[in-house]
C-alpha cells in the first residue's frame, strides 16, 4: 500500500476545494461583458448584478486560499521525492503568485460591485482581468511547470510530468491576450486544463511512496 509523505497533508482535499470554488465563481460571472465592451455596457451590467459580483468575488478568495494550501502540500512532497529539486522552488513561487493574484481577483470583484460611477468600474475591470486571467494563469504555469520538472527528476509519473509541461506552455501563452482579445480563447483552455492537471497530480502524489531514508546505526 502507498504511504503518505511524512508530515504531509493529502493534496486531493485542497485540490477539489480549489476546483469547486473556482468553477462556482466563474459560473456566476459567466455573463459579464468582455473586457473590450464599452464602459456604459459594463456599468449597466454592474448596476444590475452587484450582489452576483460580490458573491463571485467572495468565492474566488477561498479558491485562492485552497490553491495556496495545495502548493505548500505539494512543495513538501516533491522535495522528498526528488531530494529537493530546483523545480520545487519554482512551483512554490508560482503557487504563491497564483494564490495572491487569485485572491486579489476576488477582492477586485467586490470593489467593482461597489463602484459609484462607470469610469471607476471600467478601470477596476481592466485591473481584475489582467490580474485574474493572464496574470493568474501564467502564475499557474510556473506552479505546474515546477511540479512537472520535479516529477521528471524524481523518475515518477513521466506521462503526468510531460503533460504538465505542455499545460504550462499553453498557459504561458495566455499573456498574448493582453495584446489582443482575439487570443482570449487561450485563457479558459489554460485555466481548466491546469485545474484538471492539478487534480490528476493530486491523485498521483497521494499514491506515490517517498523513498526511505537510510537509518544511521551507531557503532
Amino acid at each position: 500500500m502507498a504511504r503518505r509523505a511524512p508530515g504531509s497533508l493529502p493534496p486531493l482535499l485542497p485540490a477539489f476545494a480549489f476546483a469547486g470554488f473556482t468553477i462556482a465563481a466563474i459560473a456566476l460571472s459567466a455573463r459579464i461583458p468582455r473586457p473590450d465592451a464599452s464602459t456604459a455596457e459594463f456599468y449597466a451590467y454592474v448596476a444590475d448584478h452587484r450582489d452576483l459580483l460580490r458573491l463571485s468575488g467572495l468565492l474566488f478568495v477561498p479558491a485562492a486560499l485552497q490553491l495556496g494550501v495545495w502548493t505548500a502540500t505539494v512543495h513538501h512532497r516533491v522535495r522528498i521525492l526528488a531530494d529537493d529539486p530546483p523545480g520545487a522552488t519554482i512551483a512554490l513561487v508560482g503557487g504563491i503568485l497564483a494564490a495572491v493574484t487569485g485572491m486579489l481577483t476576488g477582492l477586485l470583484g467586490w470593489a467593482i460591485s461597489r463602484a459609484p460611477e462607470p469610469s471607476a468600474a471600467a478601470a477596476l475591470r481592466d485591473l481584475q482581468f489582467a490580474m485574474g486571467a493572464p496574470g493568474f494563469i501564467v502564475s499557474l504555469a510556473l506552479l505546474i511547470g515546477g511540479v512537472s520538472i520535479s516529477l521528471l527528476l524524481s523518475g515518477h509519473s513521466r506521462a503526468l510530468a510531460l503533460s504538465g509541461l505542455v499545460v504550462a506552455a499553453i498557459e504561458g501563452l495566455s499573456l498574448l491576450s493582453l495584446f489582443t482579445l482575439d487570443l482570449a480563447v487561450i485563457l479558459p483552455i489554460g485555466r481548466f486544463t491546469g485545474m484538471l492537471w492539478i487534480l490528476a497530480a493530486s491523485v498521483v502524489l497521494t499514491r506515490v511512496t517517498p523513498p526511505r531514508k537510510p537509518v544511521a546505526v551507531a557503532v
